[in-house]
């Protein structure tokens, strides 16, 4: 059906990927762009109709403000100031009653976007290979075996007779290292002298290995040799991949998380996003409500968020285009989703209701 002559007064605003309307559009429409702007392109060029564009009085899509009425470009819509509004807007049930949509262009669902979490650096992670329960009780054995240690070299100077106090320290000593260093020559040569039949293997640079007389003893080493080299594997093992495949904490993952955590958030303004958050009554989403600020748009708050000031709730598909645009500028990602959705719908053109432009739109 041919329009011609026709001049459609369209309501439009950039939200990227849809719609990109800079200022110099409103001169050139040539300078305009974006997924939804296309879509609208081709339609008009099928029904041969020309267009002319109207920027958003205040840059809002559009939310009720009492008394029937609406701000933003579904505002205008009713208002009789255009014959459509370009959008694309999501379908409420509060927009539904006093306009009529389209066909669906695309659907869509709401998330968090949020700052990449990275990787804590913290001097203390070569503990976190063992539970703090396995340390314990590592220290608490340790101490058990020197108790023990002492009491069986004790009982054995009662049956060998009194030795010298260096050697007995020596001994001690080694039954937790299992190795020890004589540090002073004199020390060595006096045990020598001392006429007494060493229970040390001297070698030459002065190392000794305690060598366990009695049953006890060498059960007692057998043991704790046993259990250290299982700790020490097992701590190892755990070290090694944590540092091959370091595990990140991510601090928001849902509302709930987002609630309990100190990070500043927003959602746009007079989206429907904002009045889905704004209606709750009670739950995590008012809890949401009651914090959020509001920003224009997620697009334009990237910077923020990429720094790590803001978290934004939007759409997936704005968030998308944000990351991707980081990535093929600068082969970098600064920015996450959280895997929580929330519920969103279908994004479709804006008409008056019984509009005679929305039936031939529908059509092609």
């Amino acid at each position: 059906m041919a329009l011609s002559g026709h001049v459609l007064r369209v309501a439009a605003d950039t939200w990227l990927p849809y719609v990109s309307f800079p200022v110099e559009a409103e001169a050139d429409p040539s300078l305009l762009s974006g997924a939804a702007f296309e879509i609208f392109r081709i339609i008009t060029t099928k029904l041969n109709v020309s267009f002319k564009l109207v920027r958003s009085v205040d840059g809002y899509w559009g939310s009720p403000v009492g008394n029937g009425s609406f701000n933003g470009m579904v505002g205008q819509v009713l208002r009789g100031e255009v014959d459509m509004a370009l959008g694309p807007f999501i379908q409420t049930h509060e927009r539904q009653q006093v306009a009529d949509f389209s066909e669906v262009l695309i659907t869509d669902s709401f998330g968090i976007f949020l700052p990449r979490p990275g990787i804590e650096k913290n001097l203390a992670n070569f503990l976190k290979p063992l539970s703090v329960e396995t340390w314990i009780l590592f220290f608490i054995s340790a101490v058990a075996s020197f108790l023990f240690g002492t009491f069986l070299r004790n009982s054995e100077k009662k049956f060998n007779g009194q030795e010298d106090s260096s050697v007995v320290l020596t001994n001690l000593i080694g039954l937790i290292t299992f190795e020890t260093t004589i540090v002073q020559a004199k020390e060595c040569e006096r045990v020598v002298r001392s006429g007494k039949r060493p229970k040390y293997n001297m070698i030459q640079l002065g190392r000794t290995t305690w060598k366990c007389e009695n049953l006890s003893g060498r059960l007692l080493l057998g043991v704790w040799l046993f259990a250290s080299l299982v700790l020490s594997t097992v701590y190892c093992g755990s070290l090694t991949s944590q540092l091959a495949v370091p595990v990140v904490r991510v601090p928001v993952d849902s509302l709930e998380d987002l609630v309990k955590s100190n990070m500043q958030f927003a959602t746009e303004a007079n989206s429907a996003i904002d009045q889905m958050l704004t209606a709750a009554t009670s739950g995590v989403m008012k809890e949401i409500a009651d914090r959020m600020s509001r920003v224009s748009s997620c697009y334009y708050s990237r910077f923020d968020i990429k720094s790590g000031k803001l978290a934004v709730l939007c759409d997936f598909i704005s968030m998308k285009k944000v990351t991707s645009e980081e990535f093929s500028t600068n082969a970098t990602c600064s920015y996450y989703i959280a895997r929580e959705r929330m519920s969103g719908g279908s994004l479709s053109f804006l008409f008056p209701k019984k509009s005679f432009y929305k039936p031939l739109f529908d059509h092609q």
